[in-house]
């Protein structure tokens, strides 16, 4: 399995959900502009005589250490709580029970713009439109052998696809400087909480890495949902790209964790 993720990290209001999102036409982010290059990759591989491939998508957010689907529909009212899904482990794999996963083609883009209207944001002092949680867009390809074969539904092991993951992380931050209070405070205190096991997951997995001949270091993942949903990733060789405002900074793990 050939697995992608991409991070965008930085500061709140850094303009890490731009870099992902963009604008129109030229000023598209890297999210659109990656569908955009698969598809048009697909016809001309098709065109080709190559492997015929299914593309599956779905969009989640990580919010205060919950997940929820963003393509599922919104609750019609204020009282009425959010459908949450459930991190499930069954055969060393990590499944989002709950979490949708649509076959697309052209409409992908429209599919994740609807969901990116029901993720978490809120004014802060630092971002009038602060993202509240961490997104995650998973792009999964599936041989068309077998047509509609949910991904979910496919063995990794034992069957090659390829998936590439991209996440616009919720922002750090200060409470000094943004001044939170409440819940924008209970939110704060989880994004940075959980980006902090983020930078300690790959601290470990790079020095497991490095150090192949010594005693492995145990990789946190179960401390927050955001590194327990990527734990099956490091099974296979994958290259992790982080985006900063100023500059990208890239880490390839190869190493196979025990």
């Amino acid at each position: 399995m050939n697995t992608r993720l991409i991070f965008a990290y930085g500061p709140t209001n850094s303009g890490k959900t731009f870099t992902i999102e963009g604008g129109k036409d030229e000023s598209a982010g890297i999210l659109p502009r990656s569908l955009a290059t698969l598809f048009e990759s697909l016809a001309v591989n098709t065109k080709q005589g190559g492997e015929d491939l299914n593309v599956w998508v779905s969009f989640m957010e990580i919010y205060n250490e919950k997940v929820y689907d963003l393509l599922d529909q919104p609750p019609s009212t204020k009282n009425e709580p959010h459908k949450q899904c459930k991190l499930k482990e069954h055969n060393g794999r990590i499944h989002v029970k709950g979490l949708r996963e649509l076959q697309v083609r052209s409409e992908a883009l429209q599919l994740v713009r609807y969901g990116v209207k029901h993720r978490q944001v809120a004014e802060t002092l630092m971002n009038a439109v602060s993202s509240r949680s961490h997104c995650v867009v998973n792009i999964t390809l599936v041989p068309k052998e077998g047509s509609d074969t949910n991904p979910k539904d496919i063995d990794p092991f034992s069957q090659v696809y390829s998936k590439l993951a991209i996440v616009d992380l919720a922002g750090s931050e200060r409470a000094l400087r943004t001044c939170a209070t409440g819940e924008r405070l209970k939110e704060a205190s989880n994004i940075n909480a959980s980006l902090f096991n983020l930078g300690r997951c790959l601290e470990k997995l790079r020095w497991n890495q490095m150090n192949p001949n010594k005693l492995a270091h145990v990789v946190p993942f179960r401390h927050s949902n955001l590194t327990r949903i990527f734990q099956v990733t490091t099974l296979y060789a994958f290259v992790c790209v982080f985006l900063r405002t100023r500059g990208c900074v890239r880490a390839t793990i190869l190493s196979r964790v025990v």
